[in-house]
């Protein structure tokens, strides 16, 4: 049983449940890779202190957004995106423990503005983009979803057909990439996917020209009209490209 306790300003809501509840929601995937060791230190205090880890029960923040299930069901989907350390003490020495905790959950139209909430909000931890792989592959992401325009949805936060782009494929390609990645800046990779994208889609065009029953030819037909080729052939291997 979840409570809605307050409605903020910029459509937030501020939502009380049990710790079940929330442990229930998965974590973000564009988060920062957990520190074991600033989870034992939660634990350490604790410990210290004689305290029990009902009193890590407010603070958590929470996105929620469309996605598709595996039944092609659009359904609104929920992820931690601040609280990620207190929830894994919470899961190592809070065993058998039910209490109430509060969060805020906001509502987010895509990746993009969920990367931009996250980077809002995670403040309390400053942390280098070089010193974590997931913050570096989501400025990436970012700038990459904001080289195509926004209304046609080319790159979608759902599980999606081709030759649209689901995010999720496009951040474990990028992960990949990681030691590129470092080496270069958000700006210049978008630049470079917008020409390879360019190229590819005349390619398309003069492959469909000379060999009308090409395969794949509905997707590419679809990619052609839409200018968009990143998932034409479901693999981003245009990304060892776009980083060189």
């Amino acid at each position: 049983m979840s409570t809605i306790l307050h409605t903020y300003a910029d459509g937030s809501k501020l939502i009380r449940t049990s710790i079940r509840n929330l442990q229930a929601i998965p974590i973000w995937k564009g988060n920062r890779i957990i520190d074991n060791a600033h989870v034992q230190r939660i634990i350490s205090v604790l410990e210290r202190d004689g305290t029990d880890v009902s009193h890590l029960d407010s603070g958590y923040k929470v996105i929620t957004y469309d996605e598709e299930d595996a039944g092609q069901n659009t359904i609104h989907q929920s992820y931690v995106v601040d609280g990620q350390h207190r929830l894994a003490v919470i899961d190592q020495i809070g065993d058998g423990l039910v209490f109430d905790v509060t969060y805020t959950v906001k509502e987010v139209a895509d990746e993009a503005e969920a990367i931009e909430y996250f980077n809002k909000i995670n403040t309390a931890k400053p942390i280098q983009y070089e010193e974590d792989p997931n913050l570096l592959v989501n400025r990436f992401i970012n700038a990459i979803v904001s080289a195509f325009p926004a209304k046609k949805k080319l790159i979608r936060s759902t599980k999606t057909k081709r030759p649209y782009l689901f995010v999720e494929d496009l951040r474990t390609h990028l992960t990949r990439y990681v030691d590129r990645l470092r080496q270069t800046r958000p700006e210049i990779v978008a630049r470079e996917v917008v020409e390879w994208n360019t190229a590819r889609c005349s390619e398309l065009e003069l492959e469909l020209a000379m060999i009308p029953t090409a395969r794949n030819v509905g997707i590419k037909q679809q990619a052609i009209a839409l200018q968009f080729a990143l998932a034409v052939d479901g693999t981003c291997d245009w990304l060892d490209i776009v980083t060189k």
